[in-house]
């Protein structure tokens, strides 16, 4: 009596892809702050250090749909001198594509930067997205924003005197 054949699964193209995109970003994460000018960072989030973003790592953020979750924060400097940072997680529970999520993003940071800090204290606003589901402790956020100069500039307070 000959075997059974064994039953294969068909090659998904999209699943290799969607498995390859995801292994390859594992452990970055990509960060911005409006003092970087429009400029986004991609950084070793065990190492704190930023990185060139290879061809294969840009095209991989660009084209690729992943389970993001976006820390959103704003930095503050009260007039006794204290640096503080408001933080929100969002996190999505589908694949998107870094382009789905630009409006969303900018509405949300904006309403959270209008209902979190007093006017007169923001001194600098950002974001640190990672592309799988992580839970961004607050302090580490705050190491690494810190590192890349979240607290350098001057509140509207800082300016007036």
């Amino acid at each position: 009596m000959p075997k059974p054949k064994k039953v294969r699964k068909k090659y998904n193209v999209s699943s290799r892809i969607r498995s390859q995109g995801d292994a390859s970003l594992k452990g970055l994460c990509v960060l911005s702050l409006v003092s970087l000018a429009g400029k986004c960072l991609l950084v070793n989030m065990k190492t704190g250090k930023d990185q060139a973003p290879s061809l294969t790592l840009a095209t991989a953020i660009e084209k690729y749909s992943f389970q993001w979750t976006v820390l959103l924060a704003v930095f503050g400097r009260a007039p006794n001198g204290d640096q503080y940072m408001k933080c929100e997680q969002v996190n999505f529970t589908s694949r998107y594509r870094q382009c789905d999520l630009v409006d969303y993003l900018n509405e949300k940071q904006n309403n959270f930067l209008d209902k979190s800090i007093s006017k007169e204290h923001v001194i600098n606003a950002g974001w640190i997205a990672v592309p799988y589901q992580f839970d961004i402790d607050a302090s580490f956020a705050g190491d690494l924003f810190s590192q890349f100069g979240a607290f350098d500039a001057l509140a509207k307070w800082e300016c007036a005197a």
